[in-house]
């Protein structure tokens, strides 16, 4: 192919070359891929009219160039990049969770509590606010207007004086009393307010209109699935990944597929399964079939399937460390385990989630979202999941999927 770019290069400054490429493209058609790296480079190189120097001088940016050292690296996949001896596991740790503390609600608690847990509320609130106060006054802060309404000015002076004949230690003392009396309270509360027993199998709902014949099978409403009670279509979404692919439906499944989805369940009754803090709730507390779909549709290694099971069952953490680590011959600790079980099995079952639900939603836009992989010839979804992008595809994804581009590789490394 001729050269169709007239660039001069002999002007150095990047103002007047982002011109003459201006100008260059409004003349070309259609240009091609090689062409406009060549005019994006011809842009780079060019200097600044104020430091005279090119961001590829100021080493701002990397061009890969004929007899420079610098390569520029072939795409990996996260997966690729993590069976790698040299890849560091502590870029793949998830930020802190951050968690909102509620406030104990007095009024609620006076209100539903039986008249005998209603006595020991008063009295125990009582000793808080004296607590409380009596710290205020050794801090020497302002005390609030809420707990200075619930004492006279002759017992605010009597607390005075205990508050000065403190010492630095009885002060203290005096606030981790105020902790643990304000603790005191929730255990308290429990007596009366609903709580979520632990494994605890959910009470199948009563649906009064009904889309399609329900069986009669528990479930757990999912925000992330929108999930409604186990239809014949619903146990059908929820076969194996792998197996969720057009040929497999009917035009007809496709229909009640998606009335299925625009289902909008009830939110008291929804949990979250893509959050890993609901889906960490429950695991640790129901045994329910749509949880252990997910558990199988999950890519764990061996010992985080261990543990996962373990932590299921309600075995205690000492106890998994070590039969793990004498079954896999491992030297972990209780922190390294826990530190698994939320980081790496939690996030884990979460994007499962996620892409069960991708899945679905593709299902029901059509064939599109599907490719056939090159060289095992399985229907797979166009997605990061299953294939590197590419930008000189017309999809923006490889013709190869994941699975084999890591077989191939490990076969070359073999070889």
């Amino acid at each position: 192919m001729a050269n169709r770019l007239d660039l001069d290069f002999s002007i150095d400054s990047n103002i007047e070359r982002t011109k003459l490429v201006n100008e260059v493209i409004e003349q070309l058609d259609n240009p091609t891929a090689q062409e406009l790296e060549t005019m994006s480079n011809y842009i780079l190189y060019g200097k600044d009219p104020d430091t005279q120097t090119s961001p590829v001088q100021r080493k701002e940016i990397q061009i890969e160039a004929r007899y420079s050292p610098w390569k520029r690296p072939v795409e990996q996949s996260l997966q690729a990049l993590q069976e790698a001896n040299q890849f560091p596991e502590s870029y793949l740790l998830l930020p802190p969770i951050s968690r909102k503390t509620k406030k104990f609600d007095r009024d609620y608690a006076l209100t539903k509590a039986p008249p005998h847990i209603k006595v020991e509320f008063e009295e125990l609130f009582k000793e808080i606010d004296k607590t409380e106060l009596i710290c205020q006054l050794y801090d020497n802060i302002d005390i609030r207007e809420e707990l200075k309404s619930k004492f006279t000015p002759e017992e605010i002076e009597f607390y005075q004086k205990i508050a000065d004949d403190l010492s630095p230690y009885r002060a203290l003392k005096y606030k981790r009393r105020l902790v643990e009396l304000r603790k005191a309270q929730f255990p308290l509360q429990d007596f009366f307010a609903p709580q979520i027993t632990q494994r605890t199998p959910l009470i199948p709902l009563q649906v009064s209109s009904p889309i399609f014949a329900f069986e009669p099978v528990n479930y757990i409403t999912t925000k992330e699935i929108g999930m409604t009670p186990l239809s014949v279509i619903c146990q059908k979404a929820f076969q194996p990944l792998n197996t969720l692919i057009p040929s497999n439906f009917t035009p007809r499944q496709i229909h009640f597929l998606k009335k299925f989805l625009e289902c909008d369940p009830e939110a008291d009754l929804t949990f979250n399964l893509s959050d890993p803090d609901s889906l960490g709730v429950l695991l640790l507390n129901y045994q329910h079939p749509i949880i252990s779909y997910y558990i199988k549709a999950t890519d764990l290694t061996p010992p985080q399937a261990f543990l996962l099971d373990g932590r299921i069952q309600g075995i205690p953490l000492a106890k998994i460390q070590i039969e793990l680590n004498k079954k896999f011959n491992r030297s972990h600790r209780q922190s390294y385990l826990s530190t698994m079980f939320r980081q790496q099995i939690i996030p884990k079952l979460c994007e499962t989630v996620r892409l069960h639900r991708r899945l679905l939603d593709a299902l029901i836009d059509g064939p599109r979202n599907f490719q056939v992989c090159r060289l095992c010839g399985t229907t797979k979804l166009l997605d990061d999941f299953y294939f590197t992008r590419s930008k000189r595809s017309k999809t923006g994804f490889n013709n190869v999927c994941k699975t084999c581009v890591r077989n191939r590789e490990l076969n070359r490394r073999k070889k």
